[in-house]
């Protein structure tokens, strides 16, 4: 219990670590960066991350990794399945690309190379906590908390396709990371599906 309580909290942590090398980059690669830009104060990320907790993005986890995943993984090892469920979860959000209220400004193949190197990310601490839903819950809402405005805006999907082909490629360099430390248990492939956990 000790080690899944570990792994939720680098989750909840490392995604907005994760976000914020990726605009740390972006900034010393000569990134441009509005004048009337201001990063808001600590409590609108935590106000952001209980909304998206509760009601935003979140909430899709019960599917993707919760149903999905263990099923595929009977089928697939782990990494195949994470991989084709990164395509269909960034497929899921294709709509509100043409939604400008929505503020998905990004080109879509970052947006889509992100989400499927984030489902790897997010499959690798699924399969760590063997089977917690709640732990890819906190990871999904911490992710989104720092990238999508409403209702409070952190500001980071503002700055549009450079600043996602940044984070897209330190996501990447993460997953492989996870990849080559963790291989062997992300290469497994399932005789029956899953049991899943809280």
């Amino acid at each position: 219990m000790e080690v899944r309580d570990r792994l939720v909290r680098r989750g909840a942590l490392g995604i907005p670590l994760l976000v914020l090398v990726g605009f740390g980059l972006y900034v010393l690669s000569g990134g441009e960066v509005r004048a009337d830009w201001r990063p808001l104060p600590w409590w609108s990320y935590t106000l952001n991350f209980a909304w998206m907790l509760f009601v935003g993005g979140g909430q899709e986890e019960p599917g993707w990794r919760g149903f999905a995943l263990p099923r595929m993984q009977s089928r697939y090892t782990a990494l195949g399945a994470a991989l084709v469920i990164g395509a269909l979860w960034a497929g899921w959000h294709l709509p509100v690309f043409f939604a400008p209220a929505w503020g998905q400004a990004p080109p879509f193949v970052w947006f889509f190379a992100t989400l499927v190197a984030v489902s790897v990310i997010t499959t690798w601490l699924f399969v760590h906590t063997r089977g917690s839903v709640i732990s890819v819950i906190v990871m999904h809402a911490s992710l989104n908390s720092m990238t999508n405005p409403p209702p409070v805006p952190v500001g980071l999907a503002d700055f549009g396709g450079a600043f996602m082909a940044t984070l897209a490629a330190v996501s990447w360099l993460t997953a492989m990371v996870l990849v080559l430390l963790f291989g062997p248990t992300l290469q497994v492939r399932a005789r029956r599906p899953v049991r899943v956990g809280a």
